[in-house]
């Protein structure tokens, strides 16, 4: 599974640096369908989503980001 994330990763890092948004994103929730507890995966995928111009989604994701910190004790 870790060569396949950093696959995934690698992948998503390309499309995100050619500015190919919906291609990072659909990487991205593979990362996330994986290991939904993969708090700087579902961070990234907001970032993807705000870039892109999905302010809805990338709510809901960021959302998801502060739940899972404040879940973990972290609340500044």
């Amino acid at each position: 599974m870790v060569a396949n994330k950093n696959k995934i990763i690698s992948q998503a890092q390309k499309y995100i640096t050619k500015g190919q948004w919906d291609k990072a994103v659909k990487e991205l929730q593979k990362l996330v369908a994986e290991d939904p507890s993969d708090v700087r995966s579902l961070l990234k995928l907001g970032d993807v989503y705000s870039k892109k111009g999905d302010r809805e989604n990338a709510t809901k994701v960021y959302k998801q980001v502060a739940e899972s910190y404040s879940d973990q004790g972290f609340f500044l």
